[in-house]
């Protein structure tokens, strides 16, 4: 089923949990993708950055050698805090571990430190 994240073609209520990986800084309307989620769902789980913090574009190194022009897309986005509050949810950070490698993969960044964190209805 192909369908936007702003108009989700299912009931309220109609799944026990949903997830976002990566994904929200591609969508129309990030926070009402996130309201839909939490429409059709009882939890919501969201792994994102927070792109009103510039400095994740210098430290991310697939961005800062390779893309930089991604940077400029998800420029004036809604940061975490307003995502998370849209959907009266709480964040958590998730610690993210180094990687030697410039491979892209669950819980690897070649810049280590802290992911910007999920949010999760509470």
């Amino acid at each position: 089923m192909a369908a936007a994240a702003e108009s989700l073609p299912f009931e309220d209520q109609s799944f026990d949990a949903a997830m976002a990986f990566s994904t929200v800084h591609h969508w129309q309307d990030p926070i009402a993708g996130l309201r839909e989620m939490r429409r059709v769902a009882r939890r919501v789980v969201v792994f994102t950055f927070d792109a009103s913090d510039t400095g994740w574009r210098h430290r991310f190194w697939l961005t800062r050698d390779y893309l930089p022009e991604v940077a400029d897309l998800v420029a004036g986005r809604p940061s975490l805090t307003e995502q998370a509050r849209a959907i009266r949810a709480r964040m958590e950070p998730v610690l993210i571990r180094s990687c030697t490698s410039r491979s892209i993969g669950v819980g690897q960044s070649r810049a280590g430190g802290r992911a910007a964190g999920s949010a999760q209805p509470p």
